[in-house]
C-alpha cells in the first residue's frame, strides 16, 4: 500500500515537473523573442508642446508635423531678412545645416550678406503655401519674394517682386534634423 502511495505521488511531482519545466520553457522563448524585438526597434520620443500640433522623431525618421514646424522655422530665417538682423540669422540656420553643406552655405549665406548690406535691401517673403514630404524629408513653401532696395533720397524704395518656390531638404541623423539643401524654382 505504501509503495502504491509513493508511486502516486512521485507521479504527481513528475507531473508538476513536468508543467513548470514546460512553463520555464515557454517564459524563455518569449523573454529571447522580446529581446530581440526590443533590440531592433528604434526608439520614438514623442514631443507634446505646450502650443502646436504633437509631433515624434525615431532615429532616422521623423514625422511630418515636426518636418513642418523646422520648415517654417529655417524659411523665415532664410527668406525673411535684414541687414540689422542678417548676421543673428545666419549663425542660426548655420546651427541646423548638415556637415557636408556647412560650407556651401556658409560661403553663400555670407556673399548674401555683403550684397544685402552693400545694396542696403531688405527681403520679405510672403508665404503662399507650404508642405512637406516627409518620405524624401523635403519641406516646400511657395509665394512672393520682395526686394526692398533703399533709393538715396526722400522717393521710395525700389521694389521687386516674384513668385518662387523653395525645396528645404533635410537629414535625420541621431534623431536630429539637419538642412541638408535648399533648392528654388522660379514660378
Amino acid at each position: 500500500m505504501e509503495t502504491r502511495t509513493f508511486q502516486d505521488k512521485l507521479k504527481s511531482l513528475i507531473s508538476q515537473r513536468n508543467v513548470l519545466a514546460l512553463c520555464v520553457v515557454a517564459l524563455s522563448i518569449a523573454v529571447i523573442k522580446l529581446s530581440i524585438a526590443v533590440q531592433s526597434k528604434e526608439e520614438r520620443v514623442v514631443v507634446i508642446p505646450t502650443t502646436g500640433p504633437s509631433f515624434w522623431v525615431e532615429k532616422s525618421r521623423t514625422s511630418k508635423e515636426y518636418l513642418n514646424l523646422i520648415g517654417t522655422f529655417l524659411s523665415d530665417l532664410l527668406l525673411t531678412r535684414t541687414p540689422a538682423d542678417i548676421a543673428w540669422k545666419n549663425d542660426q540656420i548655420l546651427g541646423h545645416a548638415h556637415p557636408s553643406f556647412y560650407g556651401p552655405l556658409k560661403q553663400a549665406l555670407i556673399e548674401e550678406k555683403e550684397k544685402m548690406i552693400q545694396t542696403q535691401s531688405t527681403f520679405l517673403f510672403e508665404a503662399a503655401r507650404s508642405y512637406a514630404y516627409d518620405q524624401k524629408l523635403q519641406f516646400v513653401i511657395e509665394g512672393v519674394q520682395k526686394t526692398y532696395i533703399e533709393k538715396t533720397g526722400k522717393s521710395a524704395p525700389l521694389i521687386q517682386t516674384e513668385k518662387i518656390k523653395y525645396i528645404l531638404s533635410f537629414r535625420c541623423e541621431e534623431g536630429r534634423l539637419y538642412l541638408n539643401s535648399i533648392s528654388q524654382e522660379k514660378k
